[in-house]
């Protein structure tokens, strides 16, 4: 009789820790993906030679709080995240920046009321260079 509580015991212990970790995985997953957006680029403002050939390809951003701000890059892979996010609650926007030693700074903010996004850059090449990208985001 001792041997069936004991094993009955660590039965309910394993199933209580099972459900623990899945409740723990499923609270971290969704915390996770509760601050993540994809944002497609839909008009761009700027200075570069670049931007004003008819072929550019507007570039689609990532949004992570905890990781910063990524690009899908040429072949759609997504690049190393960079700079640092904060989640304002009053005005209901994320904001991303990171400082940049050879061109000072770049801002990225997410309006959450409208899903919209703006990013700003200035680079200095021999001259000043600047580019601003507008668009929409969806929440992943």
């Amino acid at each position: 009789m001792f041997k069936y509580r004991k094993a009955s015991g660590y039965k309910l212990i394993s199933a209580m820790k099972r459900l623990l970790m899945a409740s723990t995985l499923l609270c971290f997953s969704v915390a996770m993906y509760a601050e993540s957006y994809v944002c497609e680029t839909v008009s761009l403002l700027s200075s570069t030679p670049e931007s004003a050939t008819s072929d550019y390809n507007y570039p689609i951003f990532i949004v992570d709080v905890e990781r910063g701000v990524s690009r899908l890059g040429e072949k759609k892979k997504l690049e190393k995240f960079a700079g640092f996010c904060e989640f304002d609650k009053t005005e209901g926007v994320i904001q991303c920046q990171k400082i940049v030693t050879a061109s000072g700074k770049w801002l990225f903010n997410v309006d959450l009321s409208n899903l919209t996004f703006t990013y700003s850059q200035g680079y200095i090449n021999g001259r000043l260079e600047v580019v601003s990208y507008s668009g929409t985001c969806l929440k992943v």
